[in-house]
């Protein structure tokens, strides 16, 4: 099933658009483990940079500065991910319901 490409160069098989958005929605679950493997194991703690003793306070500050932006971008990319495997999967099913005549 599926469409062949029309004039425009647009075309799809019915299929091959559902595997694409399965592989994005598995690579996603892939980064839980080591996502919250990281946000667990890199947080800082009150004693992160206690051995420096000059600027300790700005390296504390920096590092959780550094570590909130990582755990935000890491958080934001398994979501897209995800998102953009359902919405893959939902453009399949709307472009299959599309090619089926009405009955």
């Amino acid at each position: 099933m599926g469409r062949a490409p029309d004039p425009d160069g647009f075309g799809y098989r019915s299929g091959e658009l559902m595997t694409g958005a399965n592989s994005m929605v598995d690579a996603s679950r892939v980064l839980d483990e080591p996502v919250s493997d990281y946000t667990q194991n890199a947080l800082p703690t009150s004693t992160c940079f206690g051995l420096v003793p000059e600027g300790s306070e700005e390296l504390a500050r920096n590092y959780g500065e550094f570590y909130g932006g990582a755990v935000d971008w890491l958080g934001r990319y398994k979501d897209n991910l995800h998102g953009s495997g359902i919405g893959m999967a939902e453009t399949e099913r709307n472009y299959d319901a599309a090619d089926r005549p009405c009955r």
